[in-house]
């Protein structure tokens, strides 16, 4: 996910969360998982943190089921949550971002 010039440039959400909740390898879920919080950082975009929850969610509740076949959007159902796949766009309104008294959140 790091562009020719060596930057690491946020995208949009969809294709880490798909991959994400297909991932059945450790350390893939965790590169991904970074992914996740990484973007939400750069971006400021709580988007990428609640997606990354989504995907523990499934994780877990595969696991717990002993259903790797069991779908995303069932675990977005039961637990009555949304989720907008959207990508970073600056409109100009900054906030703080939680945890990062000094870093701003772009909407």
């Amino acid at each position: 996910m790091i562009d020719s010039y060596g930057n690491n440039p946020v995208g949009i959400i969809w294709p880490g969360f798909i991959a994400a909740c297909e991932a059945k390898d450790e350390d893939l879920r965790a590169q991904l998982i970074g992914w996740f919080d990484r973007s939400g950082r750069r971006s400021g975009l709580r988007n990428f943190l609640q997606a990354a929850d989504v995907v523990k969610r499934v994780w877990n509740r595969r696991y717990d089921r002993g259903d790797d076949r069991m779908h995303w959007m069932d675990v977005l159902k039961k637990d009555n949550l949304t989720l907008v796949p959207t990508r970073y766009a600056h409109t100009g309104y900054t906030e703080p971002y939680p945890d990062e008294g000094a870093r701003t959140r772009l909407y």
